[in-house]
């Protein structure tokens, strides 16, 4: 998307994102913008919770032009949905999802990192 930050990363290395900047895969094979953190119901760090929670990471992800959007989850499984996403010649892993959540605190979109990894596709 226009007017958003991008850098160039490579396979097999993690990355952190926030949301509105992208990065985009040496040779321009692939670009992925994260777009929003979604659906935050991680357990809070200072919590006692029956279930960890989950967030989804939104990635607008285009690969040989052709636009993907993808929805990466934290927590991921039947109830959720995958953790990482196969594209092309490539997989891209959602990793991890910062700041922790505190109970009864809301974390705005810009405080959010998300760290990623591509890979080649097995």
């Amino acid at each position: 998307p226009s007017g958003t930050t991008q850098r160039d990363v490579e396979t097999e290395s993690a990355f952190i994102l926030k949301v509105g900047e992208g990065v985009e895969l040496a040779g321009g094979e692939l670009v992925i913008h994260l777009t929003e953190v979604a659906d935050d119901s991680r357990c809070p760090t200072d919590a006692v919770c029956v279930w960890q929670g989950d967030a989804v990471a939104a990635l607008q992800v285009v690969s040989a032009g052709v636009e993907h959007a993808l929805r990466l989850h934290t927590n991921p499984g039947k109830a959720t949905g995958p953790g990482h996403a196969d594209v092309g010649a490539y997989r891209i892993v959602f990793l991890k999802l910062a700041p922790e959540p505190l109970a009864g605190v809301s974390i705005p979109q810009g405080d959010y990192r998300v760290t990623l990894r591509i890979e080649a596709n097995p």
